[in-house]
């Protein structure tokens, strides 16, 4: 299982992202759809101090173990200049859509075969209570040419106490 802590440092930079008023029970929702294999879901909800899971699974083969990005981000409908969500069809990926921004983007590593476990631990600060992010895996498929790669579905969560 790969253990990641997110710094504050991070969190803070999505601070864009914050609700006017902060909740105190963490929410995870998934929304969006992906493609040529690649899809998501959630363990648990973000609340400070404790852990919460996602868990990619690709039908994609090969590779057996699969080479994925995890994008975080501050929104879910503008990168930059790039409004959201954005469809790579155009681009030969067709029904790929980048679903969010990816302030902060790593590589984590395959726990099983054609699956991907990332376990985010969210810092007992009280002051990251309602700040909300998004995020969307990106995913190695040699099979969806040009391009290589598939989009999964997104997620988008709000920290609790």
């Amino acid at each position: 299982m790969n253990l990641l802590h997110v710094p504050v440092v991070l969190l803070a930079s999505l601070s864009l992202a914050l609700p006017l008023a902060a909740q105190s029970k963490g929410t995870y929702q998934l929304f969006g759809k992906g493609c040529e294999g690649a899809a998501f879901t959630n363990h648990g909800v973000p609340s400070i101090g404790k852990t919460f899971s996602l868990v990619l699974a690709t039908g994609v083969r090969p590779p057996h173990l699969p080479l994925a990005i995890l994008h975080i981000g501050a929104s879910n409908t503008r990168w930059g200049p790039i409004h959201l969500p954005f469809d790579l069809t155009p681009f030969g990926a067709k029904g790929c859509l980048i679903l969010v921004s990816g302030e902060f983007a790593f590589r984590p590593i395959p726990t099983k075969p054609h699956q991907v476990t990332v376990s985010l631990h969210i810092p007992n600060d009280k002051r990251l209570v309602g700040l909300r992010f998004f995020n969307q895996f990106i995913v190695l498929n040699p099979h969806n040419k040009p391009l290589k790669f598939s989009t999964s579905n997104g997620g988008v969560g709000e920290i609790g106490s």
